[in-house]
């Protein structure tokens, strides 16, 4: 959080922080076999920084895949953690207005080149990172900004998927609904894949499952439970069993893809959950996520 903010004010030392973040980074999960999500737990809370680490977390799944380099894993890190920086020169009521005028609206898409600009600044940044932030608001059939190119870096279109899903999930402007990680991915592959990288899109929801971490579920004897993991089948997430009985701490963590008599029916909507359900299971409004990295065998 402090580098973030300290990018617009000193630029220099808040850039080497960071770059040390994405190096460390890139660096753990470039040598690991494999990288697992999870959703944080009851610890959610406001800031740039929330948006900033779920962003780049979401990216490095993706470059994981891809079989990103480690040097490419860095610059999508270091891009991930800065490229709203510039958000911090808007004003608050212009950020949180989802009805906002033209003139304001020209003014919020500033940020992304305040971004590069104090990204730049720093000297911490690569081209090619500079060139994935002025990249994650473009679009492939040229309706992005501040451009409209259609010619996108990868890194870019890495960053414009993730970011446009956990904006989905945790919106920016106050008032705007926050949608389950499955409406989210939903509204991506139904409405935008012409604007999107169709094959970066379909990894990610592969990635990330069916029911995303986040989503409160129903299984096939009536519980409810909320998904805290992919899992290893898309289907048969990894989830929190709701039992009011017990700390939520203590709760039973069921492996479905284990469980060949248990399955999910349907994904349940949190504001339709009974008050009590909700406050135990606690769905959060601003998801959070967190990876683990398991080591190369042998």
């Amino acid at each position: 959080r402090d580098a973030l903010l300290n990018l617009t004010r000193s630029p220099r030392a808040a850039g080497e922080e960071l770059a040390g973040i994405a190096r460390d980074t890139a660096s753990t999960i470039a040598q690991s076999q494999e990288i697992l999500l999870h959703l944080l737990g009851d610890k959610a809370g406001q800031g740039p920084q929330f948006h900033a680490l779920n962003t780049m977390t979401l990216s490095m799944l993706l470059g994981k895949h891809l079989g990103l380099s480690e040097n490419e894993l860095a610059d999508l890190a270091l891009a991930s953690l800065a490229h709203d920086a510039g958000k911090a020169k808007i004003p608050p009521q212009i950020l949180q207005n989802p009805q906002r005028k033209k003139f304001e609206e020209d003014f919020y898409r500033q940020h992304v080149q305040l971004s590069v600009q104090f990204a730049r600044e720093s000297g911490a940044f690569s081209p090619q990172a500079l060139l994935v932030i002025a990249d994650h608001h473009e679009a492939l059939d040229g309706s992005g900004w501040p451009l409209g190119k259609k010619e996108i870096c990868q890194g870019g279109r890495i960053l414009a998927i993730v970011d446009r899903y956990d904006r989905l999930c945790s919106p920016e402007a106050s008032g705007r609904p926050s949608l389950m990680p499955t409406e989210a991915l939903g509204i991506l592959f139904k409405n935008e894949t012409h604007k999107l990288d169709k094959l970066l899109l379909s990894l990610l929801i592969k990635l990330l499952g069916i029911y995303p971490p986040g989503t409160v579920v129903m299984l096939n004897d009536g519980s409810l439970a909320l998904v805290i993991e992919p899992g290893a089948s898309s289907m048969r997430p990894k989830v929190l069993l709701y039992s009011p009985e017990m700390l939520k701490d203590d709760a039973p963590v069921l492996d479905l893809s284990q469980e060949a008599d248990m399955k999910i029916v349907e994904a349940i909507r949190p504001t339709a959950l009974p008050a009590d359900v909700f406050q135990w299971l606690n769905p959060q409004q601003r998801l959070s996520y967190y990876y683990t990295a398991l080591p190369v065998k042998g």
